[in-house]
């Protein structure tokens, strides 16, 4: 089989970008794949209740909605040392859903995601992994030459919601939760100085005639 010929700027289009969230033995990567798939399932938390004599049926919102993506991508080797990254690439990710126990108290698998212009960048958790070699393709110094990856990605909306108007550099290191805690501080001891300010002239004043 022939490699795939390198274009230009390979996959910059349909970047797959993977970063972690916490600090942690995982670096930030990206797979410049090509897409088969792509779909987006968004889950509303409603709930049913019958009222009346009738039987009446109302809905209503119990809970935030689930976003759930399932993504299906194929990497190609455009040379015997891209097959070996791509392989390796693909180790990683899966790394993400079967941590060492040691590591499952730091969230090592909350990550941030993105594809291209399909999707934002989301945080979440990568769920489901399946990985497929096409073995009719063959190999280039034992690494496959074209690799299909389908996983699923659920976003974690309650982090999104605390953290949406935050862009720590490192959101472990807690300097950005250190930092907000202090303006709320400064912001109710202001608000109760300015209280008793307001306190101390409404007695002034009701002291003079």
């Amino acid at each position: 089989m022939q490699f795939l010929k390198k274009p230009p700027t390979p996959g910059v289009l349909n970047r797959v970008l993977v970063r972690p969230v916490k600090k942690s033995e995982f670096k930030s990567f990206a797979f410049h794949p090509f897409i088969e798939e792509f779909s987006h399932q968004i889950t509303p938390k409603v709930q049913q209740e019958q009222f009346g004599l009738f039987a009446v049926s109302t809905y209503y919102r119990n809970g935030v909605s689930d976003n759930t993506f399932s993504v299906t991508v194929v990497l190609p080797a455009v040379d015997a040392e891209d097959a070996k990254l791509n392989y390796k690439k693909v180790q990683r990710f899966k790394k993400l859903l079967t941590p060492d126990v040691s590591k499952l108290q730091d969230e090592v698998g909350l990550v941030k995601l993105s594809i291209g212009k399909l999707m934002k960048s989301r945080v979440g958790y990568i769920t489901t992994v399946n990985e497929d070699f096409n073995l009719d393709m063959g190999f280039a110094n034992g690494y496959p030459k074209i690799i299909k990856l389908s996983f699923t990605f659920v976003v974690d909306e309650l982090y999104e919601e605390l953290f949406k108007k935050k862009r720590p550099v490192d959101i472990s290191s807690g300097q950005e939760n250190q930092n907000a805690n202090k303006q709320n501080v400064d912001s109710i001891a202001g608000a109760a100085q300015q209280s008793k300010a307001k306190t101390a002239l409404n007695n002034i004043q009701g002291r003079n005639p």
